[in-house]
């Protein structure tokens, strides 16, 4: 992480805009940070100190008081609107965040090459968990990763090696994670946290394939049972009864893995499942001897898609000579949105900043006020999660609905014809029903008055004949 010198001024609410927009001059500054001589109403900027405040443009910092965040960001939107979102303009934090991010540390890198992919293929595997497998990495658009939760938590990771930082980071995600408006995760945060905490162990370098399974069993194993208090009937070393899996024969190994997943299925009304998603990873990881048949996943990945975030995490722990060329591929991509350097005064690529984005679905019931923010793309909202750290979001109508939405409009157009012409059918089933009775009837009527005209016309015949007929 790089730190540039930065010098720091106090400002009203009332002068801002025109700080932002290049036209108002500060004169008094200090290279520390104000803390405790902070007036009421006055926000903090922070810009290089290598020159005047406009010599490289806006401010790079703003920071707001923690007790005054609301009040402030209220007053903006109600008397400065142009200045909405805050983070058009400048990268916004609280003051809290300078001290758990340690602003003033100049941290060298020193996790290894091996951590950006372990992180990265944890991500690649959160992210086959968020599509629940309808995914193929071979075609998948890089993109679909930052919305994964793992990068942001590798990044903060990278740029401030604190445990401190790292729990701030995943408690934000919590926040978004329990908010409904945003589009639905089939996977939580507490799920991840297990998984998150062996990537972020001392467990440095890369293993084998088989200890790779077996490190994730063994950790997987206790933390179900002494955390989760999950006691499965089905227990982690029955693993070991599928000898199968360790066949020379792909085919038997398949097979082993298909008879696992019945078993694992059967057990679905017994309650809790989410302890075999590790079982699963390994056992699909063993079968193609590496990342190469992730897709058998997919057959449990609806119902237990955690464990494709396990087998990303086996995959990260044995590192590129268990990865088919897929995998390899999507994790170099990963690897790009985790592995450059942070600094304090870069323009942050995002939407919006956690504390005006913290404000907004803190004031606001609705998705109108978030969509109404300027955005890089449609239907999704970048947040910095903390600074350097980002995810995003779908909103209401996400991109995946939008590329179902064909599909959907011609299976509802199918449903309402069908039901159109059931519909027509039991109406003219009805129709017949009233009308062939008195078809039938009519029928009758006209046969007998036929024939009783016609006897009648027989018998004035006969009449007749009998009459001319000469008398002898």
């Amino acid at each position: 992480m790089k730190n540039s010198k930065l010098s720091w001024s106090l400002v009203s609410k009332e002068d801002l805009l025109d700080i932002f927009l290049g036209e108002f001059s500060i004169i008094n500054n200090s290279s520390r940070l104000p803390i405790r001589d902070v007036k009421e109403g006055k926000l903090t900027i922070g810009f290089t100190s290598d020159g005047s405040l406009f010599a490289g443009g806006n401010p790079h910092l703003l920071v707001l008081e923690d007790h005054l965040l609301s009040e402030t960001m209220s007053w903006l939107r109600v008397y400065s609107e142009e200045m909405s979102p805050l983070s058009q303009f400048v990268r916004v934090v609280l003051r809290s965040d300078l001290d758990v991010f340690d602003l003033a540390a100049e941290r060298e890198w020193k996790h290894s090459y091996h951590q950006s992919e372990r992180w990265a293929s944890i991500a690649v595997g959160e992210t086959l968990a968020l599509a629940e497998g309808e995914l193929d990495l071979r075609t998948m658009a890089l993109s679909r990763l930052s919305y994964s939760f793992s990068l942001p938590i590798g990044r903060t990771s990278f740029n401030f090696n604190s445990e401190k930082s790292t729990r701030t980071c995943a408690n934000r995600l919590r926040k978004i994670e329990s908010e409904q408006r945003f589009g639905r995760r089939s996977i939580s945060v507490e799920q991840l946290t297990p998984i998150w905490a062996l990537a972020y162990s001392n467990l440095l370098g890369r293993v084998s394939a088989d200890e790779a399974v077996e490190i994730v069993l063994e950790y997987s194993a206790k933390y179900y049972n002494s955390y989760k208090n999950i006691n499965q009937h089905f227990e982690i070393k029955s693993l070991a009864n599928f000898n199968g899996l360790k066949s020379n024969s792909t085919e038997e190994r398949v097979m082993a893995f298909n008879h696992l997943v019945s078993e694992v299925t059967n057990r679905l009304s017994q309650g809790n499942i989410e302890g075999y998603a590790p079982i699963l990873a390994a056992a699909a990881w063993m079968v193609g001897r590496g990342t190469s048949h992730v897709f058998l996943l997919k057959r449990i990945g609806k119902i237990i898609p955690i464990s494709y975030v396990w087998f990303g995490l086996i995959a990260a722990l044995c590192g590129p000579r268990g990865w088919d060329s897929a995998w390899i591929r999507t994790v170099k991509g990963a690897e790009r949105l985790l592995k450059y350097e942070f600094n304090w005064t870069e323009v942050s690529n995002t939407d919006i900043s956690w504390p005006e984005f913290s404000w907004l679905i803190d004031t606001f019931e609705n998705l109108e006020q978030i969509n109404s923010l300027p955005k890089m793309l449609p239907r999704t909202l970048a947040v910095e999660i903390v600074p350097g750290a980002s995810v995003h979001l779908r909103l209401a109508g996400t991109v995946a609905e939008q590329e179902n939405r064909p599909t959907e409009i011609q299976s509802e157009k199918e449903n309402n014809l069908r039901n159109a012409l059931s519909q027509f059918m039991y109406l003219t089933e009805k129709f017949k029903d009233l009308i062939e009775p008195n078809i039938h009837e009519k029928y009758v009527v006209r046969t007998n008055q036929n024939e009783q005209k016609q006897k009648s016309t027989e018998k004035k015949t006969r009449s007749t004949r009998t009459n001319r007929e000469p008398k002898i």
